[in-house]
This record gives C-alpha cells, structure tokens and sequence, in this order.
C-alpha cells in the first residue's frame, strides 16, 4: 500500500519536468523576486483560436514557473485557483511574492490573498477588512514603508469602476481614505525610491474605457495630482527671442 500512495507524488514531480517552458497565455501575473534572483509568473488565460461552434470559456492557468536568466522552471503546479488579470509584487522586507485577486474561468473576480516564498503558496487568512473582489487593477510595492499598495480595478462586467486604495503589511489590509485618482482600470503604477512616491500614470475611465493621461503622486498617506510643466525654459527663451526678431522685421 506504501508503495502506491507514492507513485502520484512520482508522476506529479515528472509532468514538471516535462515542460521547458509556460504554455501560450496572455494577462499572467508576474514579479521579480530580488532576494533569489528570479522572476515569477503565475496563471494566464489561454484563448484558443476561433472555433465553430465557440468555445464557452478558454481555460485559467494556475501552474508557476520561475525565469533565471536563461531557463524557465515549474516550480509549482498548485496553489491560488486558476485566474487571469492578477497583480502580483514582490515584497522584498519579508522576502516574498504577494499576489492578489483576478478573475476565474467563469468571469467572477476574485478577492483572495496569496504569499510565494520560492517553495510553497499560502492563502493569508486576513484580519479585518480587506480590498473587494476585482481585476485589471494595478500594485507596487513601496519599499520603504514595507507596504503593498492596490488601486482601482473593476468589480465585474458591467459594474462600476473603482478608485479606493489599500495597503497590505503582510498581516493586514488598510483602505487609505484620502481623495485621489478618480475610479479607473488598466492603469499603471511604480515606486520612485529617490523620490519615495508611488507613481500612477493612465488607465481608461468609464463608461467608454477613454484613455486618462493623469499622474498621480501617493506619499504612503495621500494621493496628490502632478501638474506636469507645459514649457521649459529654453522654449520661453526662443519664444522671446522670436517675439524679437519679428519686432525687428
């Protein structure tokens, strides 16, 4: 009886070997752990090419593989539910990969929160309050206050876009009550460490999904817009400059 309750644990270690690479997918979550050197992608979405009759649904991904440098490793083939449209950061005070929400094969987002440590997936179990199921939203982590920062996203099809914005310690969610970036998706967002800012660029509004090309600043406890000079110096000067030479014509 010993000997068969092993062989699965045998074939499971085989089909990870037998892939060189993630399959076709597109919308994965993927960040760089700096701590291992590696870069990890987790999930995706698999469109087949049209059919007829259609597919109902393109099957979710929930393998994880991890990039050297030079070659790819599965690493991992449970963990987090299958999703696309996650976002994922690397927290690199406590040394791990933190990944939050999408959306599943069925469509329903996803408010689930996982940790990857280079070994195993842990779903955190949160105290309190925590971010809303939701997708095609954007994180980054800011390293000097130790925090993951989540805005905006999308509830589902056909339901409002959202603007609230949470951190995450590696224990607790904290929702930051401060005016800021009107509700979006499909946004962009960076830590400026000279700076110590969180910076949002973009995004599309509803309910047409129009382009924005704001810029926000987040300082860990507001959100303030950046107005971006028009003109520099050098254009005012030529611009006197030419005022000048058509006086003189």
């Amino acid at each position: 009886m010993s000997a068969l309750r092993i062989v699965p644990a045998v074939c499971v270690s085989l089909g990870l070997l037998a892939a060189a690479e993630p399959t076709p997918r597109n919308k994965p979550a993927m960040a760089f752990d700096s701590h291992r050197n590696r870069l990890v992608v987790f999930g995706g979405l698999y469109e087949a090419p049209q059919t007829n009759p259609p597919r109902r649904a393109a099957p979710v991904r929930n393998d994880t593989w991890e990039w050297s440098g030079s070659s790819w490793e599965q690493v991992s083939a449970s963990g987090p539910p299958g999703r696309c449209v996650a976002a994922m950061v690397y927290d690199s005070r406590r040394k791990k990969v933190v990944l939050f929400g999408g959306q599943d094969v069925q469509g329903e987002q996803l408010g689930d929160t996982w940790e990857w440590d280079g070994t195993r997936w842990e779903q955190r179990a949160i105290e309190g309050p925590s971010p809303s199921p939701r997708s095609v939203f954007d994180m980054v982590y800011d390293s000097r206050r130790g925090r993951v920062v989540l805005l905006g996203g999308q509830q589902g099809r056909g339901k409002p876009f959202l603007n609230d914005t949470w951190t995450w310690d590696g224990r607790t969610w904290s929702e930051i009550r401060s005016p800021g970036p009107s509700p979006r998706l499909l946004h962009a967002m960076a830590y400026d460490e000279k700076r110590d800012l969180v910076v949002l660029f973009g995004g599309a509004h509803p309910p047409e999904r129009a382009a924005m090309a704001d810029t926000w600043l987040f300082n860990g406890r507001e959100w303030r817009e950046a107005r971006a000079h028009t003109g520099s110096r050098g254009s005012e000067r030529r611009s006197v400059k030419t005022a000048r030479l058509l006086r003189s014509g």
